[in-house]
């Protein structure tokens, strides 16, 4: 599938291959997915920061390369055990 012009709201659900071919895919489906995943559980705008811009899914690996997970998560989602 053949995307339309790209909104920069949407530049962060998208996986690189799309935005450079414009072309959709199944995986990249599932790249945007997960991208609204992460969303989901850090609270976290794909694409967030004041001066300098940072991609939510790069962060997300730093964070868990130097092994502060637990950093990830949304504080409010930790408040509920269930």
């Amino acid at each position: 599938m053949i995307i339309s012009p790209i909104s920069p709201r949407a530049r962060g659900y998208l996986a690189s291959e799309v935005t450079e071919t414009r072309k959709a895919t199944p995986a990249s489906d599932v790249y945007s997915f997960s991208v609204l995943l992460l969303e989901l559980l850090t609270g976290k705008s794909p694409l967030h920061g004041g001066e300098e811009v940072v991609h939510l899914v790069r962060w997300v690996n730093s964070v868990i390369r130097e092994e502060w997970t637990f950093e990830v998560f949304d504080l409010e989602l930790l408040r509920y055990p269930n």
